[in-house]
């Protein structure tokens, strides 16, 4: 049979020009994954997404893999990823990045699975502040509610608990550096700001807890907080 054509979503104007979220289609593979490389300079080299994987990826479930356009020059701008989930155990959500997704193939991808798992949302980092972060987590969550998932589920890099961290080592004193789970617990309270956890927090996410060696990444320690979107809209299946 036909493959359905992608979805696009309405052209935003933002900051800088108008950008539009489309389903990823495979000539952008090429694109999507130097901005991921661009995007996480530190992450290691095993948790990068490269082409093999967007392909896998496309493969396995095309309507939750989403691509921002810069309309007026064409350029690749940001990236969403997700895969179903048949189950996921929120009161024990420790697990590593390579293992929920299948070594980055999505072969753990369970059609109509209730929950939906966010791989990656990234940001070509020239590009950031011009609104396409919550334009991608927007497409996420109505494809979310769109394919009745019971909620988002990921693992939110602590982007700046690596840096924190070795700043809180070097400023000498009795007091012992704060671990994750109290550094998590401030940026929830807003006494500190960490740049992927906070956003996500603004987008209506909440933390269920803190995941260690989730990937290989000096700056967050390879820490990061499993957080969740409930889909208000859910009907049980």
């Amino acid at each position: 049979p036909a493959r359905r054509a992608p979805r696009r979503a309405a052209c935003r104007a933002m900051a800088q020009g108008a950008v539009r979220v489309e389903e990823v289609t495979p000539e952008r593979f090429a694109a999507l994954e130097a901005l991921q490389a661009a995007a996480y300079p530190t992450l290691g080299a095993d948790d990068l997404i490269r082409e093999r994987h967007l392909a896998a990826h496309h493969a396995a479930f095309p309507e939750g893999q989403h691509c921002a356009i810069d309309e007026a020059t064409n350029e690749v701008l940001g990236m969403n990823c997700t895969l179903l989930l048949d189950r996921f155990d929120t009161s024990s959500p420790q697990h590593r990045f390579l293992d929920v997704t299948g070594d980055l193939m999505f072969t753990t991808h369970c059609p109509g699975g209730e929950w939906m798992y966010g791989a990656d949302i990234c940001v070509s980092p020239g590009a950031r502040g011009r609104g396409i972060g919550r334009a991608l987590y927007d497409a996420r969550k109505a494809a979310c509610r769109r394919l009745n998932c019971r909620a988002i589920v990921s693992g939110g890099l602590l982007a700046g608990y690596g840096r924190f961290a070795a700043e809180e080592s070097t400023t000498g004193g009795t007091k012992e550096p704060l671990n994750p789970e109290a550094y998590v617990e401030r940026v929830v309270a807003g006494e500190l700001r960490d740049p992927t956890l906070s956003f996500q927090l603004h987008n209506g996410f909440e933390v269920l807890g803190v995941i260690k060696d989730y990937v290989e990444d000096p700056s967050c320690g390879g820490y990061a907080a499993a957080i969740v979107w409930w889909n208000p809209d859910f009907r049980s299946r």
